[in-house]
């Protein structure tokens, strides 16, 4: 993403059955740290109830990280990596992505990280109680947790 002072990249993991955004980080780099950073998010979005689940990526160095793959074995995350080529492995993220770009990131210029974090932290917030998704059944990804806890608790 390009900002005033320079570029800048994003690492934002989601729940793939709620669609909710469990963590992000922004940094002037797409080096380990940003994917330890995000991860951290995710295991404090989950309260540290992740062990099982699966943390699909690309095949970036960034991922393959020997730090990354300690974390994940440390709380129970599944690792999982698409295909060489195939653009069928992240379509949901692709898709989220896309959303990101053409209702937040373009219609807004930033000159600096902070302004950009500050941004983004907004729409994240958004996104995750407010915006509706298909995925979620026409429901906010938090409100279809929710939804879903309160049948749970029910049954």
């Amino acid at each position: 993403m390009r900002l005033g002072e320079g570029w800048a990249y994003m690492c934002a993991i989601r729940d793939e059955g709620s669609s909710r955004v469990l963590g992000f980080a922004v940094a002037d780099h797409m080096r380990t740290e940003i994917v330890l950073d995000c991860l951290d998010q995710v295991v404090k979005a989950r309260s540290g109830h992740v062990r099982g689940a699966v943390f699909h990526t690309d095949r970036g160095g960034q991922f393959n990280d020997a730090r990354v793959i300690a974390l994940c074995e440390r709380v129970g995350l599944v690792r999982s990596m698409g295909a060489t080529g195939s653009c069928f492995d992240h379509a949901s993220a692709e898709s989220f992505w896309s959303i990101f770009k053409h209702e937040y990131f373009y219609r807004h210029s930033f000159a600096n990280l902070a302004e950009l974090r500050a941004g983004i932290a907004r729409y994240i917030s958004f996104y995750n109680h407010q915006r509706r998704c298909a995925k979620a059944r026409g429901q906010s990804p938090i409100g279809y947790e929710l939804a879903l806890s309160r049948r749970q608790e029910v049954a």
